[in-house]
């Protein structure tokens, strides 16, 4: 059963998606003394991590991963990396060495996503966060991803549409293994993909938000679909 929050603008999004994401993160330092998180990418993630940067947490304790990356170098503005690094890292509770980076500017993306799968941890992640694309996507997992082949693999290298064009995303495998998920989605452009992912025919492949139909939804009221969830 998803949890579907509706918030009232952007700001508040930002604020209840970290808010969130840090009681989980919490929950899990206080069980094992540590947690894992993995980052999304997305127009809306450095609005994010700046939310990140000023909360109240063990931060010291978490891990930070990526659910997908762009095929560029570390520094390239269409980066994961670039964005957490530039803006996380203004925490002094955060050391660099806690964000994992996704080798995806290696000329091989199939060793790449072998690597960092490598990295992962063995008991999945504390909570998993994606962005919402107006197409349905998550990560860098778009309608009719090859992904959706890969039964056992964590990450797997694939090419998209929209540039950067090659890419290292996170399989349904890798989302499975989350113990919470957190998809947000803003703007009056993602609401007929919010109700399509949460009340349409179950068709992953069709529309991969669907793989978190159980997971917290936190939506912005532009995106909020006119039919009750």
């Amino acid at each position: 059963m998803s949890e579907i929050v509706v918030v009232a603008d952007p700001a508040e999004l930002a604020r209840k998606v970290a808010l969130r994401t840090a009681s989980e993160l919490a929950l899990a330092i206080e069980e094992r003394g540590f947690g894992f998180v993995a980052l999304p990418g997305g127009s809306f993630a450095r609005v994010l991590f700046e939310e990140f940067v000023e909360l109240s947490l063990q931060w010291d304790k978490v891990e930070f991963f990526f659910t997908d990356e762009c095929g560029v170098p570390p520094e390239h503005p269409a980066s994961r990396f670039a964005a957490a690094n530039l803006i996380l890292l203004k925490n002094q509770r955060i050391g660099a060495h806690q964000l994992h980076r996704v080798e995806a500017d290696h000329h091989d993306l199939e060793w790449a996503a072998d690597r960092y799968a490598e990295e992962l941890p063995d008991e999945g992640f504390d909570v998993m966060l994606f962005e919402l694309g107006a197409d349905g996507h998550i990560a860098s997992l778009f309608p009719s991803s090859p992904a959706f082949e890969e039964s056992e693999r964590l990450l797997v290298p694939v090419e998209v549409e929209q540039k950067p064009k090659r890419r290292v995303t996170m399989t349904p495998a890798a989302i499975a293994l989350a113990r919470t998920t957190i998809l947000y989605a803003q703007g009056r452009d993602k609401a007929a993909a919010v109700e399509r992912a949460l009340l349409g025919p179950l068709d992953p492949r069709a529309c991969p938000a669907q793989l978190l139909r159980d997971g917290v939804w936190l939506i912005e009221r532009g995106a909020a679909p006119r039919t009750s969830c």
